[in-house]
């Protein structure tokens, strides 16, 4: 963990992204950390778990063969996002990449 409550496998993917992703930006939503896309969301993470914007069949996969849940937010499921705990911390890598191919394809 880093001095600052983060995650290491969280802090070690913002890095990457930012490293490699331009267009990729750390800004707070929903009251964590989170990266953008030009000015798009589509990772968060939030209580030492990864949050990311999918496509709704993608979500829907991942929630039935038990590999996220739906993220909930004001008292209702976002269609779009899921839930993925630290005890699958590595599978983020991959899912914050497919996060980041599917902000592409809705900023195209």
């Amino acid at each position: 963990m880093s001095g600052d409550g983060e995650g290491q496998v969280w802090v070690e993917l913002v890095e990457r992204m930012l490293a490699d992703e331009p267009d990729v930006a750390v800004k707070h939503a929903f009251g964590s950390p989170g990266l953008r896309y030009r000015d798009k969301l589509f990772a968060l993470h939030v209580r030492d778990e990864l949050v990311v914007k999918l496509a709704p069949g993608r979500c829907e996969e991942l929630s039935e063969d038990g590999g996220a849940r739906p993220f909930r937010s004001g008292g209702r499921e976002l269609r779009e996002w899921v839930v993925v705990g630290a005890e699958r911390e590595f599978e983020w890598d991959a899912l914050a990449d497919e996060a980041l191919a599917y902000a592409r394809a809705l900023a195209a």
